[in-house]
């Protein structure tokens, strides 16, 4: 790599003349809390939230039709800008650790530019087949609703007439246990058609074979007997036998109720859980569809890890994607680069410079060229470390590969005389 090729940064551009730093980007801003250092300085403090806050903006989720590669450009920067002001200065006293440092805004500014160059440019379409499947998948779903809804208005009105029924008796045993006579009680009686409609018409039943015998149609007075008297023990008895009644009647009306009741129609969700397969089915193609990269925009992906992971073994002297060790015993031995008061001032960003490396790791192993076979980054990666010329691995970092370079990189395309062009494939 060309010590000499300033840091390009973006909406944190470097004067110059004096060396002196702008603002950072506007749109991010360090907390207002500070905690204390013990080592003080005039640098803003790396705190936990801050780290927090960080990895935060790596999480994916949600951004369908968001480009990946905006999301990792945006999360790498944003730690930049945080780290910035621990390496600017080590200009003077580090000066290969700075340059190194500022080659990582450089590349990654290279690759936002990639990632939105028209060559770059491309638009998602659901195919014909499953955008069909949706739409019978949306029709059943909707007239599944509709008659869900109409058994459940149905449900709700015989509902309602039973517990009318239900009230009405209770009403009746209530007027029955209120009543002081023989004659209020006999309407609660449920009694034949035939009988009710003597009771209404008032007229004397007279068989014409008796009354030939005994002359009844000619003395209508002579056929009606006398009542017999009322007692307080037919009013009793009466009482009790109609209670009995319409207590059973309400028991019986009640425990239909309450069966009824844990008949209430389900909403379907067996439709609707098609509906969702369907557009799960649609997102996951949208999403693996944005994972598609160029060869461009793979190959700065590559320079861009690469630096970045080189810079940091550089400053810390260790690898940033190493586990702890699970034991006191093991050996933890590293090369020890930060020696003077200087050199610790960098140290401080250390948590997050190796949070960095390890979310673009994460998210660039997500990605992967059409060509050939669907091949992912971490291919892409080991055919750079495989290459064994010191020469060519420094001019590919630097932008300077010839395409013989990138050939070895990218091997076995069907277009390799154009260097950096979408493959046509639809995914």
């Amino acid at each position: 790599m060309d010590a000499r090729i300033p840091g390009v940064m973006r909406e944190a551009n470097r004067e110059n003349n004096n060396g002196s730093q702008n603002k950072s980007r506007a749109d991010f801003r360090l907390p207002s809390s500070r905690w204390g250092d013990p080592e003080a300085d005039d640098l803003p403090d790396i705190t936990p939230y801050l780290i927090k806050k960080l990895g935060d903006s790596w999480n994916m989720k949600n951004l369908v039709d968001q480009s990946p590669i905006s999301v990792i450009v945006s999360a790498v920067r944003e730690h930049l800008d945080v780290m910035n002001p621990y390496f600017d200065i080590l200009k003077d006293s580090q000066e290969s650790w700075y340059q190194s440092w500022s080659y990582i805004y450089k590349i990654a500014q290279e690759l936002d530019y990639a990632a939105e160059s028209p060559d770059n440019e491309k638009f998602f379409s659901v195919s014909d087949s499953l955008r069909l499947l949706e739409l019978q998948a949306h029709g059943n779903l909707g007239k599944a609703d509709s008659d869900w809804e109409k058994a459940k208005i149905n449900y709700t009105l015989e509902v309602d007439r039973r517990l009318a029924e239900i009230a009405d008796i209770q009403k009746n045993i209530d007027l029955i246990k209120a009543a002081n006579d023989v004659s209020s009680l006999e309407k609660y009686e449920e009694k034949p058609a035939s009988f009710s409609s003597e009771r209404k018409t008032g007229n004397p039943v007279c068989f014409s074979m008796f009354g030939s015998l005994f002359g009844c149609l000619n003395k209508r007075e002579e056929s009606v007997l006398p009542a017999a008297p009322q007692t307080e023990q037919q009013l009793k008895d009466l009482r009790e036998r109609l209670l009995v009644e319409y207590n059973n009647n309400l028991l019986f009306k009640t425990n239909n109720l309450n069966e009824f009741a844990d008949m209430a129609p389900a909403k379907p969700t067996g439709y609707r859980q098609e509906l969702n397969a369907v557009r799960a089915k649609i997102l996951h193609q949208q999403i693996d569809y944005n994972r598609a990269q160029s060869k461009e925009v793979m190959l700065h992906c590559v320079r861009l890890y690469v630096i970045a992971f080189r810079t940091y073994y550089l400053v810390y002297g260790d690898n940033p994607l190493a586990e702890e060790k699970p034991y006191a015993f093991a050996s933890n031995v590293t090369i020890e680069k930060i020696q003077d008061d200087t050199d610790k001032v960098a140290g401080k960003a250390k948590d997050i410079f190796q949070q960095m490396i390890k979310g673009m790791k994460s998210h660039f192993s997500s990605l992967y060229c059409l060509q050939p076979d669907r091949c992912g980054f971490d291919k892409y990666l080991d055919n750079y470390n495989h290459i064994k010329q010191a020469e060519i691995r420094g001019a590919i970092l630097a932008g300077h590969a010839t395409d013989e370079m990138i050939d070895v990189i990218f091997p076995d395309f069907e277009s390799p005389d154009i260097a950096f062009r979408m493959p046509s494939a639809t995914p």
